[in-house]
């Protein structure tokens, strides 16, 4: 249930959603498996599995909901193999040349026969809906995945306005200045990894783990004119976590106390998995203002 990555959008003033009818909008949506030609499949299911139908855990005016994507395993290089034995076979038979044209054509007669037989796989991605804050936070480590589950969340309830969370102060240039020693936050703290890169797409790039980060070695790349663009961080001794360049929160770890909280209210699975959701609820709401301030706020224009 823990988050361990966070893409956070706003949403717009003046637009609100209801939690309390939410799942059975979501209805519409639910998912089911691929059909035999279907490449893949996107839907909703209940994020407390087996222990509830809804697709909606709500609480505390927030919602978890839970993205399935179904998708068949096609390896492309199986099917470039594939179209090349069969156009050599028509080369050889008619004694012709087979052009592109003609092999994307064979490509998708392959993959209109594979399709029924490939094998599946599928993955989920969690949403926290925050009425009360204001937040969508998706549980996704790129803004491809997210948008997947913000996309679809739009098809089912209709109209969702929404913003991608930018902040008024550039991350880069904080995380170098607190690499390089300049004063942070209340009740933030470095922790042991960055990464560093030269301007340029050709820029050095210059990684470190289990490091001291404010150790001459780390000084001397900023000196050179590296920028931090990742810098692993510590919020008031509960959160660890990694911030990007972008502002993006990844590799999100709740701390310890919070994890054995969880498991001391937890009598069952699913009283576990509700704690869990409350828990990581009540951290977040703390936790995302106070990025926010540090990074100089949100940016009012964000898109």
């Amino acid at each position: 249930m823990w988050f361990k990555n966070l893409q956070i959008y706003r949403i717009n003033d003046g637009f609100s959603l209801d939690l309390s009818t939410l799942s059975k909008t979501l209805e519409e949506q639910a998912f089911t498996p691929c059909s035999q030609q279907e490449l893949f499949k996107l839907g909703w299911v209940p994020p407390l599995g087996k222990f509830s139908e809804e697709l909606t855990l709500v609480a505390q005016q927030a919602a978890l909901v839970t993205l399935r994507k179904e998708e068949k395993v096609i390896p492309a290089a199986v099917i470039r193999e594939m179209v090349e034995e069969k156009a050599g076979q028509i080369e050889a038979a008619e004694e012709r040349r087979v052009y592109r044209k003609e092999k994307d054509q064979l490509k998708e007669e392959i993959l209109f026969e594979c399709m029924p037989k490939a094998l599946r796989k599928s993955r989920r991605t969690h949403a926290l809906i925050d009425a009360k804050a204001g937040v969508i936070i998706v549980d996704a480590a790129s803004p491809a995945r997210a948008e997947e589950l913000i996309s679809l969340l739009r098809q089912s309830v209709g109209s969702l306005p929404l913003s991608l969370t930018q902040y008024n102060l550039s991350p880069a240039v904080l995380m170098t200045q607190w690499v390089n020693g300049e004063a942070m936050p209340e009740g933030w703290a470095l922790g042991a990894e960055c990464e560093l890169r030269e301007s340029g797409d050709d820029g050095a790039i210059f990684k470190c783990r289990r490091h001291d980060l404010l150790c001459e070695e780390i000084q001397s790349h900023i000196t050179a004119g590296k920028q931090v663009v990742q810098l692993a961080l510590q919020w008031q001794e509960q959160l660890n976590f990694v911030l990007t360049q972008e502002g993006h929160v990844k590799r999100l770890n709740f701390g310890d106390d919070l994890k054995q909280e969880a498991q001391a209210s937890g009598a069952d699975s699913q009283a576990l998995i509700d704690s869990e959701f409350n828990l990581m609820l009540l951290s977040l709401r703390a936790f995302l203002p106070k990025l926010a301030e540090a990074l100089g706020g949100e940016k009012s224009d964000a898109i």
